[in-house]
């Protein structure tokens, strides 16, 4: 369990927020995909969840590589950071969510991936706001292409869907330890402890003396 100290105050890191967003990700698709099923009266299960999850930096696939394949990636920030009275930063990210597959023809390439892109979409938007990071989710592009992968019985394709992130107390403006490498620097070591014994006479006999 992560444990943020008090001379520090929170400092996020852009990985958390990848992380988050594909845990979300891995816990709700496969319910958003049953019901897009549902709504496109298609037979349940023909669209499978994603196999494989990674933050690798673009949203491709490699021939003989697991898919559908689910790339979550944090770039960077949207925008300029704002800080509030007390110091805390509130800052924006970019998230962009990719989803491979390959299928036998350009028709079902293209249904799969329009289906991945808005099951990702819903998801996001209703499920990846949390208490502890993500504040709240702008949807800001959706993109759907062939990926140049060779292969003579399948079509690689991918849908690619972005996103800004809120993030709150990125970071403090004011803070921090005096002293480098000076422990600990989490709640404070007591140098001297005074203790004070009050015995209660209870109506027991007094102890002999030893």
């Amino acid at each position: 369990m992560s444990t943020i100290s008090p001379v520090f105050g929170r400092i996020v890191v852009a990985a958390q927020i990848e992380q988050h967003v594909t845990e979300v990700l891995q816990n709700w698709f496969p319910t958003y995909i049953r019901e897009i099923e549902a709504q496109n009266a298609l037979p349940v299960g023909v669209i499978p969840p994603p196999a494989n999850y990674t933050s690798r930096n673009s949203f491709d696939a490699l021939a003989g590589e697991l898919i559908p394949k689910c790339v979550v990636i944090s770039p960077g920030l949207a925008d300029t950071p704002l800080r509030d009275g007390s110091g805390w930063y509130r800052a924006q990210w970019q998230v962009g969510v990719g989803v491979a597959t390959a299928q036998p023809t350009e028709e079902a390439a293209m249904m799969h991936t329009d289906i991945y892109g808005a099951a990702v979409r819903a998801i996001i938007l209703q499920q990846v706001c949390s208490e502890d990071l993500i504040s709240d989710v702008q949807f800001v592009n959706e993109t759907y292409e062939d990926l140049p992968i060779t292969n003579q019985v399948q079509l690689y394709r991918a849908a690619a869907v972005y996103f800004v992130v809120d993030v709150d107390n990125v970071v403090k403006r004011w803070g921090g330890p005096e002293e480098p490498d000076k422990d600990p620097y989490r709640y404070g070591q007591a140098q001297t402890v005074d203790v004070d014994v009050d015995l209660i006479n209870q109506g027991m006999e007094a102890l002999p003396d030893l």
